[in-house]
């Protein structure tokens, strides 16, 4: 990944090595990537992991992110969700991830998160706006940087195309899990990364 330096660059601007950092690990590609860079460049950090119980594969997910987790001596902390409708899934199920990020970091005294947000999520979230008829100043891009509530969350990776993140993966022969209702075109932001933003 050309973008490493980079990466590492942010993290060592913002981040001390002897700080507690609670990752979001989803288990996909991004997320696993970053937890990598973190454990090879000798991070503290916590394990947060939200298993959202909408495909099948989610449970065996859930237990190997643990259990890597376990293996590599890094505190897992994990919630599950069951109670989740279908007509606001994705607004309800960030709130309730935002909720559980809090509450792991006030356990293990920190404010920091880090999200692994890419240069692609970029572009989709500003189209997407756009799209909608958003005004001007809500068109502002994703900040690398943000404060909601206690946390103070960081996007390592927000300069990073998804492409260079895949070969970082391969060279590094990463595990990670896909999730296939990123293929479903049910999902506004799954339409615009499969065809609106290959047209453009």
């Amino acid at each position: 990944m050309n973008n490493l330096e980079q990466v590492l660059a942010f993290l060592k601007a913002n981040i001390k090595q002897t700080d507690t950092i609670v990752l979001g690990l989803s288990g996909g590609l991004d997320s696993m990537v970053l937890f990598d860079i973190l454990i090879n460049h000798d991070y503290s950090f916590v394990v947060a992991h939200v298993n959202h119980k909408k495909r099948e594969a989610s449970d065996k997910e859930y237990d190997a992110i643990k259990a890597l987790s376990n293996h590599g001596n890094i505190p897992f902390e994990g919630l599950e969700l069951n109670d989740l409708g279908n007509d606001n899934f994705h607004d309800e199920a960030r709130q309730k991830r935002l909720d559980f990020f809090n509450q792991v970091a006030l356990k293990y005294q920190t404010n920091k998160l880090l999200l692994a947000h890419h240069l692609d999520d970029q572009i989709e979230t500003f189209l997407m706006k756009f799209f909608k008829g958003s005004p001007l100043y809500n068109l502002a891009p994703i900040d690398p940087i943000t404060t909601i509530d206690n946390l103070t969350i960081y996007r390592p990776l927000l300069m990073v195309k998804k492409d260079a993140i895949l070969d970082y993966a391969k060279a590094h022969h990463i595990k990670y899990y896909h999730d296939a209702s990123n293929d479903s075109d049910l999902y506004t932001r799954n339409r615009y990364r499969k065809t609106i933003i290959p047209v453009l």
